[in-house]
């Protein structure tokens, strides 16, 4: 009787475990075919969509540069920075969401070794918030966070 137990047990335990593989195995070929049907197109999950505004706003605006050019050593394409965030949600403002080249995001080919400076860009995009602005985004202190940031990089002025 004792030994019948133990066979139940291991057929159960092997059964589980074969379940499991199935499982597994079942995730990992829907994730492929995901992943063939997506052909190489990149989805970051953890981004929010900017408003149609916003993009219909860009798309008026042709001349387009780096806002860090000032420094002279940008390269690569143009990608937008969302340099601010708030309650845990990055601000959906134009003046938060900053055109940077690729060197100053660090992405593409200079991933890991171009000039990002996070704190700059909060910088930037603090100095662009309006007066109504700090009003509507009331619980940080963006006055002083601009004291700080301007104790480091000096006054903002837009080109």
């Amino acid at each position: 009787m004792f030994a019948s137990k133990i066979r139940d047990i291991n057929s159960q335990t092997a059964n589980t475990s074969s379940n499991f593989e199935r499982i597994k195995g079942l995730r990992l070929q829907r994730l492929k075919s995901f992943m063939s049907c997506m052909n190489g197109i990149k989805i970051n999950l953890l981004m929010n969509n900017t408003p149609k505004k916003i993009r219909d706003y860009w798309e008026e605006d042709p001349a387009m540069r780096c806002d860090r050019h000032d420094e002279g050593n940008c390269a690569g394409r143009l990608s937008k920075e969302h340099a601010l965030i708030y309650a845990g949600k990055q601000i959906q403002e134009i003046w938060a969401i900053l055109d940077i080249c690729a060197f100053h995001h660090e992405v593409d080919q200079y991933a890991g070794s171009g000039g990002m400076d996070k704190k700059k860009h909060e910088w930037i995009a603090i100095s662009r918030m309006a007066t109504s602005d700090f009003i509507k985004y009331p619980r940080r202190n963006w006055r002083q966070d601009l004291v700080l940031l301007e104790s480091i990089y000096g006054r903002y002025s837009q080109q």
